[in-house]
C-alpha cells in the first residue's frame, strides 16, 4: 500500500503535477501563436470583425498571462513576494474567464434574440 504522507511520493507527486502542468501550458502557448494569424488580419482591417474581437483577443491574452505566471512562480528557485503573485494569478485568471462567459452570454443573445428561427425553436 502506498504511504501518501511519505516525502519522496509527495514529491513524486508535484512532479508529475509540474510535468503535466508544462506540457498543458505548452500546448496553449503553441495554439495561441498558431492562431495569432486571425487576430493580427482582423486588427490590420484586412479580415472583416465584429467589435467581439476586442473581448476575444482579452480573453486570449489574460489566458495566456495566466499560463506563463504559473509556469514562472511554479519553476522559480528565487524567493519573491508570494501573495502578490498569486493575487496577480487570480485577477489575470478571471479576467479571462469573465470574457469567456461574456463571449458565450453575447453568442446566446444573437442566437436566441435577434435570430427569429431559434425563438420559435426555444418556446
Amino acid at each position: 500500500m502506498v504511504d501518501f504522507q511519505s516525502p519522496s511520493v509527495i514529491i513524486q507527486d508535484l512532479l508529475s503535477i509540474l510535468k503535466l502542468w508544462h506540457a498543458l501550458a505548452g500546448l496553449y502557448i503553441w495554439e495561441y501563436f498558431v492562431t495569432l494569424d486571425f487576430e493580427w488580419k482582423a486588427f490590420r482591417g484586412r479580415r472583416p470583425c465584429h467589435w467581439t474581437i476586442w473581448i476575444y483577443s482579452i480573453t486570449r491574452l489574460a489566458t495566456l498571462l495566466t499560463a506563463i505566471f504559473a509556469m514562472v512562480s511554479m519553476d522559480s528557485s528565487a524567493k519573491f513576494n508570494c501573495e502578490a503573485i498569486i493575487v496577480w494569478q487570480f485577477i489575470i485568471s478571471y479576467v479571462g474567464f469573465a470574457g469567456a462567459s461574456l463571449l458565450i452570454v453575447l453568442r446566446k443573445y444573437v442566437l436566441f434574440c435577434i435570430s427569429g428561427d431559434m425563438t420559435i425553436f426555444s418556446r
